[in-house]
């Protein structure tokens, strides 16, 4: 039974070139400061690049603190929070892997996995799962979703809905166990089960949500 997109309820809008961010690409909640990280792909490719490519945010959009990831990755397209290991993960799109950081000194990466082992050529974002411990990355590329280990083992993958064209971001949901991916070509962001069925499907495309 196809299922019908629903209009998604617009909370609030931050503007993120005020702090230097022309390429917001991905997000993730850390709860420990009750902050939001955000990570910005292609800034340094613009001529108003501060040196800054992850800034720590509140949740209005305050900036806490800017970062920069430069000195191992020039391409950081997510982040997630591990609440096991208290570290963050952040994937590069370029060089196809995964750093693990700390996130009291996130310029310095502590380990890394390549993505290329389990067939992800475009890592575009990444989500943690606190039931499993494990890592759900979204692949843009194909629209797959590869669950792996902390180390970078894969468990397991499965393939979107034709539906989805890109699943350029990824979110976990401990409530529900489901994902939401969000799709920029389609505009929309997709409730699916980590088995890929999808639940529910929310319109953005009238918040002038741009690809």
């Amino acid at each position: 039974i196809p299922v019908e997109a629903q209009q998604a309820t617009l909370v609030n809008t931050i503007n993120t070139t005020t702090f230097g961010s022309s390429d917001p690409a991905g997000l993730g909640f850390f709860p420990a400061n009750a902050s939001i990280w955000l990570a910005d792909s292609e800034v340094d490719e613009t001529p108003f690049f501060t040196g800054f490519n992850l800034f720590e945010l509140t949740p209005s959009g305050a900036v806490l603190r800017p970062y920069s990831t430069l000195k191992f990755s020039k391409e950081p397209t997510g982040v997630t929070f591990n609440a096991v290991t208290g570290t963050l993960f952040i994937p590069d799109d370029d060089q196809k892997r995964v750093f693990e950081v700390n996130p009291l000194n996130p310029e310095i990466a502590l380990s890394s996995f390549s993505t290329l082992v389990f067939g992800s050529t475009d890592p575009s974002d990444i989500a943690f799962d606190p039931t499993t411990g494990n890592l759900f990355i979204s692949d843009g590329f194909d629209s797959t979703v590869f669950e792996v280990t902390l180390s970078g083992t894969l468990v397991r993958s499965f393939l979107l809905p034709g539906v989805i064209r890109d699943a350029e971001g990824i979110a976990f949901d401990r409530c529900s166990g489901n994902l939401f991916i969000v799709s920029g070509p389609d505009k929309k962001i997709f409730e699916v089960t980590t088995s890929g069925e999808v639940v529910t499907i929310f319109d953005i495309q009238p918040f002038g949500v741009l690809h």
